[in-house]
């Protein structure tokens, strides 16, 4: 499919969607997938009975400096626990489907490859949707509402991010680059 829509917009131009050939970055989307949903499930299901078992009266000791205004949160820590081992999980399924494909013809990849990236930018379009959105309030008072990515740091993210795609799709540019940051020899 890929190579369908190079052909397409001109001889030159690169695919939207890698080659689906391209059995590893085909590993990569899906084991990214499978892992945000494994991980998903896991923070879902075993946060709270995780964190009754590190905290099974429902107290944690701090130090009594700052333990009038912490209020402990097990589940929260459970599901921090968790999480850290996503990026383990990510490499060691992409590195299981890169040795062992999956069993798709080419345009099949190339179909899940596109599915699996749209997915994941509405994903995040919904996060930042619903940090807008979210206040958190403190268990020691009242907190304002803050929003950190307002609409001029997404603007500028997005002049950012296409000013690297501009700069990503000219060869000499990306040569320039090349030579900027390859690694020196050593010295004798």
């Amino acid at each position: 499919m890929g190579r369908a829509l190079s052909a397409r917009r001109g001889a030159g131009a690169r695919p939207l969607a890698p080659p689906a050939d391209d059995g590893a970055a085909v590993a990569v989307w899906v084991a990214g997938a499978a892992t945000a949903a494994v991980t998903l499930v896991a923070l879902l299901a075993l946060g709270p009975p995780l964190g009754r078992l590190l905290a099974p009266d429902g107290t944690t000791r701090f130090w009594p400096e700052i333990a009038w205004m912490v209020r402990p949160e097990p589940t929260e820590h459970a599901r921090y626990l968790l999480a850290l081992l996503a990026p383990a999980l990510l490499a060691a399924l992409t590195a299981a489907l890169a040795r062992r494909p999956l069993p798709l013809g080419p345009e099949r990849s190339a179909r899940l490859v596109v599915a699996l990236e749209t997915t994941a930018v509405a994903a995040l379009a919904a996060c930042l949707a619903l940090q807008r959105r979210a206040v958190f309030v403190r268990p020691y008072g009242r907190s304002p509402q803050i929003v950190y990515f307002t609409v001029p740091t997404l603007m500028a993210a997005a002049a950012l991010a296409l000013a690297l795609v501009a700069v990503c799709r000219r060869t000499e540019l990306v040569a320039r680059l090349r030579s900027w940051t390859a690694e020196s020899r050593g010295r004798a």
